[in-house]
């Protein structure tokens, strides 16, 4: 009889413990390796943490380093609260937040409120790493506080035009996230998923 309890407990236990997914990528600027991004997606119930760590090292005068870490937190499917960090060479760089009052979202950048929004999110920029946007024709930046479109360019390809009008493409396959050609303004460069 006690291991019958035992073994409904374990398997209770296993039933409703979170589960974990991750997916690295390595960032390439013309051939070159110059850094990676991790990413995790937590779920338990009916919330979803999402982590993204980005790391960026190279030298064009002097050495650069720039990190980014993101953590975003959906609750049954509506973005909770979202939290963007960036240093440059281990210095602060920027901080943006999103936080759900309510019905409004507020955005802060570097602590003061930007902006606020009226409607609920359920797509933001983290969620590409993870699933194929079928279906999503805008998502939420959480790092600039606005919403960007997405359009479905070919068959597992999608197009991302920020507020900027600069384009991203998304290939997936098996709805995995497998490229992304990026144009960040000055420079391109793709992300390549690692195996």
């Amino acid at each position: 009889m006690t291991a019958l309890v035992l073994l409904s407990s374990l398997c209770l236990s296993l039933a409703f413990s979170p589960s974990a997914e991750s997916v690295a990528f390595q960032l390439i600027f013309r051939g070159k390796a110059l850094g990676e991004v991790t990413a995790t997606k937590i779920t338990d119930g009916k919330q979803k943490i999402f982590t993204n760590n980005t790391f960026i090292s190279t030298r064009i005068i002097q050495k650069i380093e720039v990190q980014y870490y993101t953590r975003v937190v959906y609750q049954e499917g509506i973005l909770q609260e979202a939290d963007v960090t960036t240093t440059l060479n281990g210095n602060p760089y920027s901080h943006t937040v999103t936080k759900r009052a309510g019905s409004v979202y507020e955005f802060f950048k570097d602590e003061k409120l930007k902006s606020t929004l009226e409607y609920p999110i359920y797509y933001s920029s983290i969620m590409l790493l993870f699933d194929e946007p079928v279906g999503v024709d805008k998502a939420y930046s959480e790092e600039g506080g606005s919403f960007f479109s997405l359009e479905k360019d070919a068959p597992f390809t999608y197009q991302k035009t920020n507020s900027k009008g600069r384009k991203t493409l998304y290939q997936y396959k098996n709805q995995d996230l497998q490229r992304v050609d990026i144009d960040a303004g000055i420079v391109e460069f793709d992300l390549i998923r690692k195996p």
